[in-house]
């Protein structure tokens, strides 16, 4: 009886005129979902599970011309049942067909023979040969071009490393080995899909229902958004797969050897690791993935509990620059308790995902809740596709996004409420932890200080003195904390002269010659650095330097912040699957409700803080950037996202102001337009 109450009460809550409503964008969205997947992602979707993936490092034969033959021979790791060449026919429709050849060396047999015609060949589709093949045993694989023109179809290749076959281009050895991938025929990755549409549209449909009622806020709807959708980037997101995943990973787990008192032979090089991890992480290349495919090598290794736990020391690395404990603290952490517990490598990694994600979440939940205007910009900022990503990851990035959003989400809640003893304390932490944050890049932040009304302050004596001691302690922690790599920063190698070398090559008949050494090419040397010092020794050249950057790499800042791009080596992800999330953030900053007007004075100090923190990255990542480069170096679009706040509530119209609950429609927009989302990310990253 009691439940039946529950319920009759909450039908009778329910609007049924806009719960039918949803419930027609329920299912529309999910009909164009399917219509989608089967026309777009269905066949995108590749059937094999990966032992061993394409590494595709050059185009090393650009024409493969009749009579010309390469061959490369391989052992696989494993059985399996079909292997795949990298190619490309340079976006053309070419004369001409190529003969595939696989051999059996061990038995002098052939075991696949056919002749493909270069029209069917197309660049990004690679090239697959089915045989059932056995793992640990010898094969050849020979390509012959036929009746083809100049231009014909190009091959990739890598260098090999030591020990390593090479191919043979016309019986003479290159200097490349021929890309192979080696796979098994597997559905898992089509299972995957559906799982994650599973999620995602679970989310949608409690998102919908929780809306018809009207009486969520703004902090619940992010929870509510960001949940599902970070759990649906939890499930293929196989390992690490952010920026640097890799480097970010041993950081932390050094961090952890602190924790747990193992650090002792930790070195700047070389860290300790259990054996477990050391075989997962590094003879299986897991951790450092640039393929979701091989999650297939994950779930077959997958074990709750560690085996061996023996420490291995000198295990090499090269820790992150200018890193500190705090910003890793979630995932060291997570790694150290897994580790007293004994966890396995994959359940230690997937926890050390999970910690920092769940302290993301609480951290954005309270900056949503506190900030008294902007609450919606702030939402859809923290829940775009590279927050949750990063947020779900194993960087500092997360650490980075918390605080920025608390801190901004502070400050203003002081410009509009006034300070008092809970709210000052905890803005002076943020701003020593900011200091902290990505190289104290962020610094400059505390001009925000500035713009604070006296009155809020208490009078213009509590506020200079509240200024000068916050200011002080950070600008003192961010030169404690960096002085070493301010000094690499401020001083770079010493400048040397440009050189420009020619690669002088004998171009004989049939002679196969890579790109790179077709034409004279220009030789960096790294250490030649520009150098934060640059700025004030030439600042006429700096700021051309700024300008070509701005005008160069806008739009790939501009997708890296909406996640069409996810990482440096990654795929692009469909434009399709993530230009509204732009258009949605334009919708979202008029006034809601009573939210407060954003004077001239605010606009003004958010639009320098704003200018301030950008140069900061321009300056701090000249020192990255080797001299005769047209732009500076390294900086990437989510670098912004959080100030993107600031630059969203400057454009603010305080005239236009919309009623509680009329924003509905953009929540259930974004959410539609993470469903495709996660569809285009899917089909970039190559499944």
């Amino acid at each position: 009886m009691k439940l039946h109450g529950v319920i009759s009460a909450f039908i009778k809550k329910i609007n049924i005129k806009k719960l039918v409503l949803y419930g027609i964008i329920f299912m529309m969205t999910l009909a164009a979902a399917f219509i989608l997947f089967k026309m777009k992602v269905e066949d995108t979707i590749v059937p094999y599970e990966t032992y061993v993936a394409n590494n595709d490092e050059e185009q090393f034969i650009r024409n493969l011309t009749s009579g010309m033959t390469i061959e490369q021979s391989f052992i696989a790791p494993h059985d399996f049942e079909c292997i795949t060449l990298s190619c490309s026919d340079h976006e053309q429709s070419l004369p001409g067909k190529i003969l595939l050849e696989v051999w059996d060396t061990e038995a002098g047999e052939s075991v696949y023979s056919k002749k493909i015609e270069n029209t069917d060949i197309h660049y990004g589709t690679p090239l697959e040969i089915v045989f059932p093949g056995t793992g640990n045993h010898s094969y050849l694989v020979k390509i012959t071009a036929l009746d083809t023109g100049e231009e014909a179809i190009g091959f990739y290749g890598y260098l090999p490393e030591e020990g390593e076959q090479a191919a043979l281009v016309n019986g003479e050895k290159s200097d490349y080995a021929l890309s192979i991938g080696i796979h098994i025929y597997s559905d898992l990755f089509s299972r995957l899909l559906y799982l994650i549409l599973i999620i995602a549209f679970a989310g949608f449909f409690i998102l919908l229902l929780f809306l018809s009622e009207g009486k969520l806020k703004t902090e619940q709807i992010f929870l509510m958004i960001a949940i599902p959708m970070g759990i649906a980037l939890l499930c293929f997101q196989s390992v690490n797969f952010i920026h640097d995943g890799d480097a970010h990973f041993l950081q932390s787990y050094h961090y952890a050897n602190e924790l747990l008192g193992k650090a002792q032979n930790d070195t700047r090089i070389s860290i300790g690791m259990r054996q477990d991890d050391v075989d997962a992480v590094f003879n299986c290349n897991s951790a450092i993935n640039d393929n979701a495919r091989n999650m297939s090598h994950i779930m077959e290794n997958w074990s709750w509990f560690a085996k061996d736990v023996t420490m291995v020391g000198g295990i090499k690395w090269e820790g992150v620059a200018g890193a500190n404990m705090l910003e890793y603290f979630p995932s060291a952490i997570a790694i150290a308790l897994a580790r007293l517990f004994h966890l396995g490598t994959y359940p230690m990694i997937l926890l050390a995902k999970l910690f920092p994600f769940v302290f993301y979440l609480t951290a954005c939940y309270y900056a949503i809740k506190i900030i008294p205007v902007g609450k919606r910009i702030l939402l859809f900022l923290a829940a775009l596709p590279m927050s949750l990503q990063q947020a779900a990851g194993i960087t500092y990035d997360n650490f980075t996004y918390m605080v920025l959003f608390l801190m901004l989400a502070l400050v203003l809640k002081i410009y509009y409420d006034g300070i008092n003893r809970k709210t000052g304390i905890s803005l002076a932490l943020l701003c020593m932890a900011l200091s902290l944050c990505k190289g104290g890049v962020y610094t400059p932040m505390l001009f925000l200080l500035l713009c604070i009304p006296k009155k809020k302050m208490g009078n213009i004596k509590k506020k200079i003195i509240y200024i000068l001691v916050t200011g002080s302690l950070t600008l003192l922690l961010f030169l404690v904390s960096y002085r070493g790599l301010l000094k690499v920063y401020l001083n770079p190698a010493p400048p040397v002269t440009e050189q420009t070398t020619e690669v002088m090559v004998e171009k004989e008949e049939n002679t196969v010659v890579s790109e790179t050494e077709q034409e004279p090419e220009l030789v960096y040397v790294m250490d030649q650095r520009y150098g934060m010092s640059f700025c004030l020794k030439q600042p006429t050249d700096f700021a051309k330097l700024v300008m070509q950057t701005v005008v160069d790499k806008t739009e790939e800042y501009y997708r890296g912040i909406l996640g069409r791009i996810i990482a440096w080596p990654a795929a692009d992800v469909p434009a399709w699957s993530s230009f509204l999330f732009g258009i949605i953030l334009l919708l979202s900053i008029n006034r809601v409700g009573t939210e407060e007007k954003i004077d001239c004075r605010l606009k003004l100090g958010m639009l320098v803080t704003f200018a301030l923190v950008a140069m900061a990255h321009f300056v701090i990542f000249s020192s990255e950037t080797t001299k005769g480069m047209a732009y500076i170096w390294g900086i990437q679009g989510r670098y912004f996202i959080p100030l993107l706040l600031l630059l969203l509530l400057c454009i603010r119209n305080n005239h236009a102001t919309e009623e509680e609950g009329a924003q509905q429609g953009l929540y259930i927009l974004y959410d539609v337009q993470w469903i495709f989302y996660l569809m285009g990310y899917y089909i970039g990253k190559g499944f």
